[in-house]
């Protein structure tokens, strides 16, 4: 098995006044769309904030809808990170983190210390496929420590979830917990949430942990995969994964995958296979894609191939001095099918000096 690339296209970006980054797709119809992605003047400014794009052509032609929340006051009070996704009722559901902001302003993060400040993760619905929203529904404070925005709940047969999320530094520099994986999961009312699961952790608190992705493997068992760093030698090294066969409550690794990347995605094709989307940010840079069976534990390479490579193709990543990601070229890669055989591949890219929405469509052969 393996893929071939049969198109590259904009979606959407910026003429003036703001970039376009961290999209997000989900197919409503065979015709309708819905994408979201975060607006700012610069990467995670304090004035970012999540808007919407819908397409009703297959994609041919976008429309921007705006923000989720079009309270102006509730944007300048939070900046607020987020995410589309939707159950398998067709609800759609909005996941998120925002941050009180400050006086006088202060940034996401910490240049001294990569630290964050203190946030907290937030859920929203929408019964009208996203024209409209609910109010924000505040996941209870878990652990003392900020956490990296949730990207990608896990929905079950049941339409409850489980929202996989990483550990952050505080603002200080301090790091209780690592940059550690956890879960938490809530039935469909999302009311009432589980204590956190540890997911992937180092005992050492060598290798930190981001980005995780959790996705279905066979009919018994789940794989979550993340980016992951060794903070000794400062450098990226294999996306690791972990695997649960009793739907979350405890999960077997970390166990090493066969990929040398950062952000991934894991899209189901077949029992124990999965297409694993990532970016790789050294040579050769670009999105690339990875055809992976995974048995026992084990990850085995069947096809690994370039999915779009950028006009730069300089080495960037984060490390203990500097939070890289602002200066990233290129990013968030998601995979969804939109045919048999047809899977769209979603990201972040910047051109001229502006980034904007772009995907790539692949063929599975």
């Amino acid at each position: 098995m393996k893929f071939k690339v049969i198109e590259h296209k904009e979606i959407f970006r910026p003429s003036t006044g703001a970039q376009a980054y961290y999209p997000k797709m989900v197919k409503l119809s065979e015709n309708e769309y819905l994408c979201s992605f975060i607006a700012s003047k610069e990467m995670e400014s304090i004035d970012s904030h999540t808007e919407i794009l819908r397409s009703v052509d297959c994609g041919k032609t976008w429309i921007n809808e705006g923000p989720v929340v079009p309270n102006c006051l509730d944007r300048e009070n939070f900046t607020e990170i987020g995410f589309i996704d939707k159950n398998g009722d067709g609800k759609l559901i909005y996941t998120a983190a925002r941050w009180r902001n400050t006086t006088p302003p202060l940034p996401l993060i910490n240049p001294s210390t990569i630290g964050m400040r203190d946030n907290e993760m937030l859920m929203r619905q929408s019964d009208d496929s996203g024209k409209t929203w609910s109010a924000s529904g505040i996941v209870p404070s878990i652990l003392d420590v900020p956490v990296e925005t949730p990207s990608s709940p896990f929905f079950f047969n049941d339409n409850s979830l489980m929202l996989p999320f990483a550990t952050w530094k505080k603002w200080d520099g301090s790091c209780p917990y690592g940059h550690t994986i956890y879960a938490i999961q809530t039935d469909k009312t999302m009311s009432k949430w589980s204590a956190p699961v540890e997911v992937i952790k180092d005992p050492t608190a060598t290798i930190g942990f981001w980005e995780p992705r959790i996705s279905m493997l066979n009919k018994s068992t789940l794989i979550a995969t993340c980016w992951a760093h060794d903070w000794k030698t400062d450098v990226d090294i294999q996306n690791h994964f972990a695997v649960s066969d009793d739907k979350g409550r405890s999960w077997k690794g970390p166990f090493k995958s066969k990929v040398n990347g950062q952000t991934g995605f894991p899209l189901f094709l077949e029992e124990n296979l999965i297409l694993f989307v990532y970016n790789h940010r050294k040579n050769p840079v670009g999105i690339r894609g990875q055809i992976a069976e995974i048995r026992n534990e084990e990850w085995k390479t069947i096809f690994d191939g370039e999915i779009w490579s950028p006009a730069n193709k300089k080495a960037s990543a984060i490390s203990k001095k500097e939070y890289g990601v602002t200066n990233f070229q290129f990013g968030m890669p998601r995979a969804l099918f939109i045919a048999e055989k047809e899977i769209m591949v979603t990201y972040w890219a910047v051109e001229n000096g502006r980034s904007g929405i772009n995907c790539s469509i692949i063929e599975m052969e």
